[in-house]
């Protein structure tokens, strides 16, 4: 595993194009119960990412965490034993995924756990409230206004409080020359890749990170690229995993999402053998920031 600590003052690469496929209307993503069931059963990669994080932070027991863009709420299930003495509330814009968390972690088992939709891309409809940690794992990069949305969370994190994001970079040539390869096949357009500047920053660098944290008024204490080679069991749990998670970021119908995706996996792996093992298993590269910041007094 390689860690770049601020590699923005470092002076080390950084992206020069990444993907743009930011949710600009709240009916996009998981809404419909096949999509959250299949997030839900593929979806340990972005939990061990949230726990990668989760690791570095202490928690006392007793804090109230905002869990913003739960998802499927196994990562906000999994927090509510961190703070036992506390409080978890997971919000999330999709219906589909609140409904899914209730039926998979009730109150009875879960006291202190609770989930609710959201319905603004800004998060303006928080309820009113104060939270000692406020999170949000693998969301920022499908955020179409992340400084309006960081402002939003900050009015509702305490003084002392802290922010924990995890955001993919989307840096794998590999995944996305395949995928533009595909497109067309399907008929479908593709996401948008925009050259990125000072001017026109994004989540998905290190450098436009800071900047957005920096500018929505948060001190950062942590900030960092961790990459590594997510490991699939074979090339199939490779293929539901981006059925459940990239058919929404790409607006891809169910009907063509399985067969778009076997399509994909089985070109990366022409264009890169390395990525599949003797024993059949596959390995992904997928690149993710950790961040942690706290208001700036």
């Amino acid at each position: 595993m390689k860690k770049m600590l601020l590699s923005i003052v470092l002076g080390l690469p950084l992206l020069a194009q990444v993907p743009d496929w930011s949710f600009e209307d709240v009916k996009q993503g998981w809404n419909s119960d096949l999509l959250t069931k299949t997030y839900f059963h593929y979806s340990e990669m972005q939990r061990q990412w949230a726990f990668e994080l989760l690791g570095k932070v202490p928690f006392k027991g007793n804090e109230k965490v905002l869990d913003f863009g739960c998802g499927d709420g196994k990562i906000s299930a999994d927090m509510s034993h961190l703070v036992s003495k506390g409080s978890v509330l997971g919000v999330d814009l999709s219906f589909n995924m609140i409904e899914l968390a209730k039926r998979k972690f009730p109150s009875f088992a879960y006291p202190n756990l609770a989930f609710r939709q959201s319905t603004s891309l800004v998060s303006s409809d928080l309820e009113e409230g104060i939270y000692d940690v406020i999170s949000a794992f693998t969301v920022f990069h499908l955020v179409n206004k992340p400084l309006e949305v960081l402002k939003n969370l900050k009015s509702h994190l305490s003084v002392d409080g802290k922010l924990l994001l995890v955001v993919p970079t989307g840096n794998n040539p590999i995944f996305y020359q395949a995928a533009n390869e595909i497109f067309p096949k399907y008929g479908i357009t593709a996401p948008r890749f925009a050259s990125r500047d000072s001017k026109n920053q994004t989540m998905r660098t290190l450098e436009g990170c800071a900047f957005f944290l920096q500018e929505a008024g948060y001190k950062i204490e942590l900030l960092e690229l961790v990459e590594t080679k997510n490991p699939f069991y074979d090339i199939e749990e490779l293929i539901q995993w981006m059925v459940g998670t990239v058919s929404a970021n790409w607006n891809i119908s169910q009907e063509v999402s399985y067969f778009f995706f076997k399509d994909l996996v089985m070109r990366m792996c022409e264009l890169d053998p390395s990525m599949m093992s003797t024993d059949g298993s596959v390995f992904f590269n997928n690149a993710r920031i950790h961040a942690v910041a706290k208001i700036e007094k």
